[in-house]
């Protein structure tokens, strides 16, 4: 009853608050407006896009935009864990609304997207995307630490579905936007084989290691202002999201999340606000883990300053938990931006708060991770110093260091369940600092060629250091884009992340060991032709260099690898 007292007194202040802001609006007929600007080909392969240990590192923005770019493939944004609605721009009546692609190639790698923006009126536009993506191969199993099935083979399959409507509705001083989208994903585990003379009993609860199914639902509704001369703007939304497991145990997780911002304007430059999200989180599950229904409440009040020069915001994180974890936790949110010699941009930012450790993060960051339930990461602190410029020349660069303390950090490590068939990455929150140091660097020449270089060194922290085996050491991307003919777009990319090396005991062994998983060493090549206006045939190599390493423990890449297909604008 308490706790249910609690979720009321939450919901009755946040409504409160966005009741306010929504009572002040007035007319407006200005509008922000976004291009949506397809890319030829960009796919999501399954296994180049999974390295998702790296820690996020902010990079504040520098100048106004009048017209914010979406180079997105799939203008239309899932809803898995940010939701958000579609963008269009009612005055491009040349611009492309259609968009598909379909591609195909070895180990059974399929890439397929169809999306269209129907522009209803000049008031309503309704966007539908559908998506599919996945693979089928015999894969070999790396050696590691808990069994002994190095070079066994494994049927793996995994396969993604997504399917997005969404609509946007624009009154005189506001707009109205609302979007649902449904997902799954198919996939297996491998076995769990166990070592010789195993103290452990294996296998005593067995469960299925194929016909794995998660199954995603979100529908989404919102309204925000967009009259900056109301003495008050408001954001609010409201969204419900499920996300089911379905394999020898069903586990549910259903999320209602209410997100707004209310702010007003002092002066021309000035603005005070306060944003508020609410996240009641309900479970059911026939395992043998528990799990607690449980509310989150983060309230960030806020002032910001900006000029010509400069951009600063104070203000700070207030979050409070009913029925899980600490009651009350507090972070800065401190950030400032200083422009000079019309190019550079000094920049430091304090931040921090509440991430919540949902079953969607999960899947997002190990697929095939143990579902269960464990605190919400808290970054107490998240502070990072930097200097950036347009050089000029086409030449961007960007050097930055920075320090982050996070609280029951989501950490992922050797394999869980020792007590069935199933391998499955064990994961836990563990108190966690790193310091990190890098630099990105740009060329852009005449529309010709475009260069990235990026390189990010991190040190690692923790009273547990198994749990640092899966964070990385420092990471290394480039991507070069060179139109070689008018027609004709060669891309190569190239990562390298280097694992730490850490501690573990043995089953058998008295002494520890030492176990360092080899460095994701990806190389992809891949070219596109515009064959006739509006179409466009691809190819793309990925992991040309054949090697071995792992984005899940345990849960080996595909070698090298192909695919390709027709892309289509209409």
């Amino acid at each position: 009853m308490k706790q249910r007292n609690n979720m009321l007194f939450a919901a009755a202040l946040l409504s409160f608050s966005l009741t306010a802001a929504g009572q002040t609006a007035k007319k407006d007929s200005t509008l922000n407006r976004v291009v949506v600007v397809e890319k030829e080909y960009n796919p999501d392969i399954m296994d180049a896009s999974k390295v998702n240990v790296l820690p996020k590192v902010q990079e504040p923005s520098v100048s106004k935009k009048e017209i914010e770019y979406n180079t997105l493939v799939m203008p239309f944004k899932s809803l898995d864990y940010v939701m958000k609605p579609i963008t269009s721009n009612l005055d491009q009546a040349k611009a492309s609304r259609g968009y598909a692609r379909l591609g195909y190639g070895n180990n059974g790698n399929v890439d397929a997207k169809l999306n269209y923006l129907f522009n209803i009126s000049r008031r309503d536009n309704l966007g539908v995307s559908a998506s599919l993506d996945g693979m089928n191969a015999t894969l070999k199993l790396p050696e590691i630490f808990e069994t002994t099935y190095a070079n066994s083979d494994w049927k793996s399959r995994y396969y993604r579905t997504n399917l997005d409507v969404d609509y946007q509705h624009k009154f005189d001083n506001m707009i109205f936007d609302a979007a649902v989208n449904l997902g799954t994903n198919n996939f297996n585990y491998h076995q769990f084989r166990e070592i010789p003379d195993d103290i452990y009993t294996l296998v005593a609860i067995p469960q299925y290691t194929s016909k794995q199914h998660h199954s995603k639902f979100s529908i989404h509704a919102g309204i925000s202002s967009f009259d900056k001369n109301l003495p008050l703007q408001f954001q609010a939304e409201t969204n419900i999201l499920s996300f089911k497991q379905s394999y020898s145990y069903k586990t549910s997780e259903s999320i209602w999340r209410t997100k707004g911002d209310v702010y007003g304007f002092i002066g021309e430059n000035q603005r005070v606000g306060i944003k508020a999200e609410m996240n009641s989180m309900f479970y059911s599950t026939d395992d043998f883990d528990v799990f607690d229904n449980y509310t989150s409440l983060e309230l960030n009040p806020y002032y910001t300053y900006s000029d010509d020069s400069w951009k600063v915001r104070l203000g700070a994180h207030m979050d409070f938990s009913f029925g899980k974890g600490k009651t009350v936790q507090v972070a800065p949110d401190l950030e400032a931006q200083y422009l000079f010699a019309n190019s550079y941009v000094a920049y430091a930012k304090i931040g921090g708060g509440r991430v919540l450790n949902d079953f969607r993060r999960f899947e997002s960051l190990d697929p095939y991770a143990h579902l269960r339930q464990i605190n919400d990461s808290y970054n107490q602190i998240d502070a990072s110093l930097g200097l950036k410029a347009n050089v000029g020349g086409g030449f961007w660069f960007d050097v930055f260091t920075g320090y982050s303390s996070v609280t029951d950090d989501l950490c992922f490590s050797v394999l869980d369940d020792y007590f069935s068939n199933i391998a499955k990455p064990s994961v836990s929150a563990m108190d966690t600092k790193h310091f990190y140091i890098g630099s990105n660097l740009k060329y852009a020449y005449k529309g010709v060629a475009d260069f990235l270089l990026k390189g990010t060194y991190y040190s690692w922290e923790s009273k547990e250091g198994i749990w640092m085996l899966m964070k990385p050491k420092f990471d290394i991307q480039f991507n070069a884009d060179v139109k070689v003919l008018p027609e004709l777009t060669i891309n190569a990319g190239y990562q390298y992340v280097a694992r730490n090396s850490v501690r573990l005991y043995s089953l058998t062994e008295a002494d520890p060991q030492n176990i360092k998983l080899n460095p994701v060493n990806n190389l992809s090549l891949g070219a596109t032709y515009n064959l006739f206006k509006g179409v466009s045939i691809f190819a793309r190599f990925n992991n040309v260099l054949n090697q071995d390493y792992q984005y899940s423990y345990s849960y080996p890449v595909q070698g090298i690898n192909f695919l390709g297909g027709l892309s289509f604008q209409f």
